[in-house]
């Protein structure tokens, strides 16, 4: 499946002049990177276990 998606990638570049060719703007998906989305879920869960605890004493 990834072999045709850059054949079609191919040639949509080879049949578009470059002018016509744009940049997407960014979205938070593509800001996000495996990393931060990790440390986010880390943090997320510390706190979320220390609300919990806290909340039974």
């Amino acid at each position: 499946m990834v072999k045709n998606a850059w054949n079609h990638l191919d040639r949509w570049e080879s049949s578009t002049p470059g002018a016509e060719r744009v940049q997407p703007r960014k979205q938070v998906r593509d800001r996000i990177t495996p990393q931060v989305a990790g440390v986010l879920i880390a943090v997320v869960l510390i706190v979320a276990t220390f609300l919990v605890v806290a909340a039974r004493h």
